[in-house]
């Protein structure tokens, strides 16, 4: 395949073909590229790099913000798993996963609290 543009369907090609040579190749870490930034014919990607098993940002987020929006993070429910938080996100700054699907869905502070919310004493 010729690329003669880069646009963001061939960047979201590109991503992906760099996480599929990354995935691995360090023993002991996780590598991801991450957000990209174009102009033109240059294009720069993010290299994210974590300690594999060890806990996602959203995820540490999530355990320092928890208590501020009276959130349990002891609480389950049936179908969705609180995995992170995005500080920077008024609307939906809560991240669930759903059990059987693949990635994260964005969803509000009071649907978070009805799901995850601390019982009143």
């Amino acid at each position: 395949m010729t690329i003669t543009h880069l646009d963001k369907t061939t960047l979201r090609f590109i991503r992906e073909q760099i996480n599929d040579a990354l995935a691995g190749s360090i023993e002991g870490l996780e590598l991801r590229a991450g957000n990209c930034s174009y102009s033109g014919n240059i294009a720069t990607f993010k290299l994210e790099v974590k300690i594999e098993g060890s806990e996602s940002m959203e995820m540490q987020d999530l355990r320092r913000y928890a208590y501020m929006y009276g959130i349990d993070l002891e609480k389950t429910h049936p179908v969705y798993t609180l995995v992170g938080f995005l500080p920077r996100s008024s609307k939906y700054p809560f991240l669930v996963k759903k059990a059987g699907a693949d990635g994260t869905y964005k969803i509000t502070e009071e649907t978070a609290k009805r799901y995850f919310g601390k019982d009143a004493a």
